[in-house]
């Protein structure tokens, strides 16, 4: 069966396409941030401001780690999960089909709220310098790249069918 990690920016949709496509594929589906709260019992933005980023983004590592250990699940990662190699090297291993969830920039600022996102509680604008750095790794390291457009029905249909053909063509090459 498959294993699929969303990765993108905050407020891509990674998290509610997640449990839709799992629930359409019959998968299991876990948060990668809110499985990493409830291990350590500590909120992000709490880990954020006692940790520092780095503090978080170990701990972070670490619960990529044990989430790439289970089979049949559809994973939604954290926005900066690509900052460290080792969380895309630890998926890659476990036989994940890692997809990039690409959504304007425009469109996240009009839905996102600040509260839980430490990295731009200050200045909403900041998204744009965040995506700048990050979009080529987004790209870098995925196995697709699905654009969402705000339609959540017609997102998950390319996410679907997506994850289907790359399914049989890695089955063909064996």
């Amino acid at each position: 069966m498959k294993n699929i990690a969303l990765i993108g920016m905050m407020g891509s949709g990674k998290t509610t396409l997640a449990e839709m496509l799992a629930e359409k594929m019959k998968l299991d589906y876990c948060c990668a941030d809110e499985y990493l709260e409830e291990k350590y019992n500590r909120s992000i933005p709490d880990i954020f401001e006692k940790d520092g980023e780095d503090g978080f983004r170990k701990l972070e590592s670490e619960a990529i780690r044990d989430l790439a250990k289970r089979r049949n699940i559809i994973i939604a990662t954290g926005g900066g999960v690509i900052l460290r190699e080792e969380n895309i090297d630890t998926l890659r291993e476990n036989g994940f089909i890692i997809i990039f969830l690409n959504r304007s920039i425009e469109s996240i600022l009009k839905d996102i709220t600040t509260e839980n996102r430490p990295l731009i509680k200050e200045d909403k604008n900041r998204l744009l310098k965040i995506y700048s750095e990050r979009e080529h790794l987004y790209k870098e390291y995925s196995d697709i790249i699905i654009n969402n457009h705000d339609c959540l029905d017609e997102t998950l249909d390319k996410l679907y069918n997506s994850v289907a053909l790359l399914s049989n063509d890695k089955s063909d090459k064996k």
